[in-house]
């Protein structure tokens, strides 16, 4: 059996599949699935929990479902310039001998039989059909919210279709919630792993993203590459359980010069704790934190729109920093309550996105 793969073509498909592999007990699992027809071939990576595959094109006599280490494929790969390369598969009794032959020279590598790796899920449902760049950024400015403790459902985000699709993520101190599309779709929604969302929402892959699930998985089609992940099991909470229905107090803030005030100040807090105080009063936030086993202190004044009674509260810098980062606005509003209940930050008074943060430590 033989056929032929532009080294680009098979380098960027090992690449991107790749991210689905991990170090495993099961050597096949670390491996590529190469699925040739005469025109095409399939690769694929996986870790049991998420498919990638990608579709790319090639010239064979036959047809072979084959594994090969994606490690050493990749490496070999790295250090050849553009060129067709030959494969040439020889069928042993327990598997395949796989010799590439490039202008320069030739490789041997063992193969598997692609009949052994784990099965790719098969998704029925009607698809979703939604810009990349939106979906994408909806995961990038709510993933970091999400909890990386295992063992609780917040360890899952949630992505809700409905009137529209929601991104929710929580780690039981703090939640980021973002919203986009127009478009009425069947009610449904899906808990999947951060991980496997980190990994689709920094590929750069085509204008249009293709959704559609199932009860145990979902499927982000984007046209010649497809991923395919397990859904997490679990009822997820309703976050809208946690959002004030009042908030008097009102703060209009420059995000850069907050940002900036925290982290100036975050070098001085206690380095177990990172609390961080906010003493708010007409037109001024003051951010201060304090070491006091170092004897070391810093604080900041940033200008506010806010006219009203003092509030002093706390919160961790880093969780702070983390929901200022995302806003993509100049200005910021912070909503409150008063010193006990969670805070609000929206970019925007209309907006329906926002992130919500528990106070770390209470101040009198």
């Amino acid at each position: 059996m033989k056929f032929i793969i532009q080294t680009k073509e098979l380098l960027t498909a090992l690449q991107i599949t790749g991210k689905a592999i991990k170090n495993s007990v099961v050597p096949i699992v670390e491996c590529a699935r190469l699925e040739v027809s005469k025109k095409k071939c399939i690769v694929t990576g996986s870790n049991f929990e998420l498919f990638i595959t990608k579709t790319i094109d090639c010239k064979a006599d036959g047809v072979i479902d084959i594994c090969i280490s994606n490690s050493k494929l990749t490496s070999y790969l790295r250090e050849l310039p553009e060129q067709p390369l030959n494969f040439e598969v020889d069928e042993l009794n327990d598997g395949y001998l796989v010799t590439i032959t490039d202008s320069q020279g030739h490789c041997k590598l063992p193969g598997f039989k692609g009949i052994d790796y784990p099965l790719t899920p098969v998704i029925y449902s009607e698809a979703i059909e939604i810009e990349t760049a939106s979906f994408h950024n909806a995961i990038l400015r709510t993933i970091f919210a999400a909890s990386t403790d295992s063992s609780m459902v917040f360890s899952a985000s949630l992505i809700e279709f409905g009137n529209g699709i929601k991104t929710t993520s929580a780690d039981g101190r703090q939640i980021a919630i973002k919203s986009f599309s127009d478009k009425v779709m069947v009610d449904k929604q899906c808990l999947v792993k951060p991980f496997i969302l980190n990994t689709i929402a920094v590929m750069e892959l085509s204008d249009k993203v293709s959704i559609s699930y199932s009860d145990t998985n979902i499927l982000f089609d984007y046209g010649a590459c497809k991923v395919f992940a397990r859904l997490s099991e679990g009822k997820y909470p309703d976050c809208s359980k946690f959002i004030p229905t009042a908030h008097p107090i009102v703060v209009e803030f420059n995000v850069a010069q907050l940002a900036s005030a925290i982290r100036r100040v975050m070098v001085f807090s206690d380095k177990l704790s990172e609390h961080i105080r906010y003493d708010l009063s007409d037109g001024v936030l003051v951010v201060s934190a304090e070491d006091v086993k170092l004897n070391e202190a810093g604080k900041q004044s940033v200008s506010v729109d806010y006219t009203g009674e003092g509030l002093s509260i706390g919160f961790l810098g880093k969780q702070m920093l983390s929901i200022l980062s995302n806003l993509q606005t100049e200005t910021g509003f912070i909503y409150f309550l008063d010193e006990k209940t969670v805070m609000m930050v929206k970019e925007t008074k209309e907006s329906e996105d926002l992130y919500l943060n528990v106070p770390s430590v209470l101040v009198s």
